[in-house]
């Protein structure tokens, strides 16, 4: 059974930008020559970010900061500094970038402290979204895992290109998009920030900040910050708490120089969520021990109890070292090497019957009794077959950016290199109390009469990743039209090794492919102006689906290797774009067509849970986008975002029916899932002196959950709100802040988004007339009232 740490980063980067899981948000293909700031980012206003061709001008905000100015020629939907610091402490990007227009967020938790977060944009899943923190792929994919990245109190900005990604981006697998996060640089004096929060749900949060500002006669800054959160469980049993550790030591030098060091260190222990089907829900409260963790052990063989299900804990880091440097007034050269890795361990209970313990599809000599020390009940023990995995990602982008002129090019390499260590050992559990033994400890793993562990899983996964672009932008007519065109060209190696006796000892597989991309760009004045976008990109199958599944109680094949091809992706995008002092526009119309669109079925097996890949066929999806933010009108900034989505699948689905014979779902035409055809978000932010109030709504329309349509979600509206005061500066404090955060005001209880999607929820008439059988979706439930009081000072 694969472990969280290859669900978590294999996953990722297969959609390959690194997590094999920023400074404005994207958009040309190619990154025009810029000086990089000699000025370190203030608490209040941070300075032009870059990425790619597109700037985002952090200062030019509207509605409250949800929106932000930028320059580009693809999408980029960016929240600034000011909305980042006015949602709860804790909350993680995913969270942060609920209310724009086509971003559809469900999340597991209020707090953001949680993994897991279903992050959907233009109808399609987290797995095709690339996720990149300064030029780094953390987590592709990793939306779903953001809680473990960056701290939002050392965010600059968020943004979000869906669909679309730069040239010079670490990321292949973008179908639905980008989201870039940018790491606040040191201040250039010394100084600090406080934070900290309490509120429902036995929620507390610590957070401190310290800027060195510039040491002695050098350049060189830096700032290190620390954070702890922790809250129960909302519903079910258990908790989630992280510390987590930012750091970042910059040296500016020269005309335009830099290099800089930073890092993020995240330790997260935290409780999983069940998610109840439709049923279930309908009679929520009769159903809920059944679709809940537990928090007490309840009979013998519960494997239900939440401390049977927690990862406990894992770690997560990422380091990085950008280099930026400009020789000549017409040459750049960019390097990032860096490292990310996780270090897993989770539980998971299972019942296994004395004398018939399994491992791959051989029957095995295990004594379950420990000589005799565990009684078992009624000939069967209580086990831990969770999870024990060690990932390591290398990699480097370099570049070279040449201004000629009008002409700028640009050419670089993106190189990957990943591998982890799945060991998922069977561990003892107190028979009595439900308690496992710590699954860090190897003296809590059953072994075999020849002395190896006992493995639920043994297995490794590795892959290298080369990439090559170039690119060209050229401006005209007084730079009023800017063009811009390149190319990717990718080289995967994937080598999976599974040690489990019986299984297919070795899977390995090559690809390529030549990701073309052009954009352009016209601008009728300094406020008015149009752009449109045209990307090619794929994305690999789960790398874990390409490894054999067997039970443990039976040695039954659970999961064959899929047989699932990479999924392609052609994406157009036109818009306009106005950005005048009061007012800020954009609207786009997209167009998506997906060949052999990669499907997640997330399912539990021997108690956790397994991402598994399936083709569904093609698909289809085209609508407009629009955001609108205005500067405060009477104190009040009004910001208003709408996605309209148009999205079906393109062909039947190949399905085995119940006869065992070669089917097909007739699914062509049908409405692809977790596809809401209209989402509208508003936000109104009040702010009179000393005074801030804001207010947020979210109206999500219905979305099918299995691609015959058979069962749906109903619509639902998420509202919240914040209300924060400025103190008078006393002392040595200033900026001092008292807040207070709401959401789910009404305490609503409805779902909030798919979490398992089958290809049907009902038996299912094949088109050559077999029964195909179906399986019901689970969903998200959104969590209940939840209130937050912070008070923060910075010194």
């Amino acid at each position: 059974m694969l472990g969280r740490a290859a669900l978590v980063s294999l996953l990722a980067t297969t959609a390959l930008t690194g997590r094999v899981f920023a400074q404005d948000a994207p958009s040309g293909t190619v990154a025009p020559k810029t000086t990089a700031p000699a000025t370190a980012v203030t608490e209040t206003a941070a300075p032009e970010t870059q990425i790619g061709e597109v700037v985002v001008i952090a200062k030019r905000r509207a509605g409250g900061g949800q929106m932000v100015a930028g320059t580009g020629s693809q999408v980029v939907e960016t929240i600034s500094k000011d909305y980042i610091e006015s949602q709860g402490p804790s909350a993680n990007p995913a969270l942060l970038i609920a209310n724009l227009p086509s971003v559809n967020v469900s999340a597991s938790d209020a707090f953001g402290l949680a993994g897991g977060y279903n992050v959907q944009i233009h109808g399609l899943p987290a797995f095709d979204l690339g996720f990149v923190l300064d030029g780094v792929p953390v987590y592709n994919s990793g939306s779903a895992y953001s809680n473990e990245t960056i701290d939002s109190h050392d965010l600059t900005t968020l943004s979000v290109a869906p669909g679309t990604s730069t040239i010079d981006a670490p990321t292949i697998g973008s179908a639905a998009g980008t989201i870039y996060m940018t790491m606040r640089d040191p201040s250039l004096t010394p100084g600090g920030v406080v934070d900290i929060a309490g509120g429902t749900q036995s929620y507390n949060m610590q957070y401190l900040r310290l800027d060195s500002g510039v040491i002695g006669s050098t350049d060189l800054r830096g700032f290190a910050s620390f954070s702890h959160a922790n809250a129960d469980n909302w519903r079910g049993g258990g908790n989630n708490e992280k510390y987590h550790l930012d750091f970042k030591l910059v040296d500016d030098w020269g005309d335009g120089n830099r290099i800089s060091l930073e890092g993020s260190v995240n330790r997260q222990f935290y409780t999983y969520f069940y998610y109840p089907t439709a049923a279930q829900f309908a009679d929520y409260d009769a159903q809920f021990n059944n679709f809940n963790i537990h928090k007490t052990y309840q009979f013998f063989g519960d494997t239900s109890y939440y401390k049977l299900n927690q990862q406990t804990p894992s770690y997560a880091m990422v380091y990085s070292l950008p280099v930026h440097l400009e020789p000549t007034d017409y040459l750049t050269f960019d390097d990032t090497p860096y490292f990310w890795a996780f270090l897993g361990a989770g539980t998971a209970g299972d019942v296994l019957n004395v004398g018939q313990a399994h491992q791959g599809t051989h029957l095995v000599n295990v004594d379950l009794t420990r000589g005799g020390t565990i009684q078992p009940t009624n000939g069967q023990v209580l086990v831990d077959a969770g999870f024990h995995s060690t990932t390591y990602q290398i990699g480097n982008v370099a570049k070279a950016t040449g201004t000629f002129g009008p002409d700028t090019v640009v050419a670089g390499w993106w190189h990957e290199d990943y591998t982890n260590y799945e060991r998922d050992p069977v561990g003892v559990v107190n028979q009595t109390t439900g308690v496992p033994g710590d699954p860090w400890d190897s003296a809590n793993t059953y072994r075999l009469a020849n002395g190896q562990p006992y493995y639920v899983n043994n297995s490794n996964q590795h892959y290298t990743l080369d990439t090559l672009f170039v690119g060209d932008t050229l401006k005209l007519l007084d730079d009023q039209l800017t063009l811009s065109a390149g190319g990717k060209y990718v080289m995967i190696d994937v080598n999976i090794k599974n040690y489990l006796p019986g299984a297919n000892p070795r899977a390995a597989t090559s690809y390529s492919a030549f990701l073309p991309q052009a954009q352009a760009r016209y601008s009728l004045d300094e406020q008015n102006s149009f752009y449109a976008d045209i990307e090619k990109d794929f994305t690999l199958p789960f790398l874990q689906s390409i490894i054999d599944y067997y039970s443990i109680n039976s040695g039954a094949q659970t999961s064959a290797p899929s047989a699932a091809t990479p999924e392609t992706a052609l994406k157009e995008e036109i818009g306009y774009r106005y950005q005048g002092d009061l007012l800020l526009a954009d609207i786009s119309f997209f167009n998506i067509n997906l060949k052999n669109h990669l499907l997640t079925l997330n399912e539990y097996v021997n108690g956790l849970p397994e991402a598994l890949t399936a083709n569904a066929g093609d698909q289809t999806s085209r609508g407009i986008d629009a955001q609108f933010g205005a500067k405060p009108i009477y104190h009040v900034a009004p910001y208003l975002s709408f996605e309209y989505l148009d999205s079906h699948t393109g062909s039947n689905i190949p399905a085995i029916n119940t006869a065992g014979l070669q089917d097909y779902l007739p699914t062509k035409g049908k409405v692809s899932t977790q596809a809401p055809r209209f989402q509208v978000a508003l936000g109104l932010t009040y702010n009179d002196g000393p005074f801030t109030f804001g207010v947020r709504l979210r109206w999500v329309d219905r979305q099918y959950a299995d691609l015959m349509n058979e069962e749906s979600m109903p619509s639902y509206l998420n509202n919240d709100f914040t209300f924060a005061y400025a103190l008078p500066d006393w002392s040595m404090l200033h900026n001092t802040k008292l807040q207070l955060n709401i959401s789910n005001i009404s305490n609503g209880l409805y779902r909030s988004g798919v979490n398992y999607t089958p290809l049907n929820a009902a038996n299912t008439i094949g088109t050559r007339g077999g029964v195909i059988g179906g399986s019901s979706p689970s969903y998200y439930v959104e969590p209940s009232f939840a209130a937050v009081v912070s008070l923060s000072t910075a010194f």
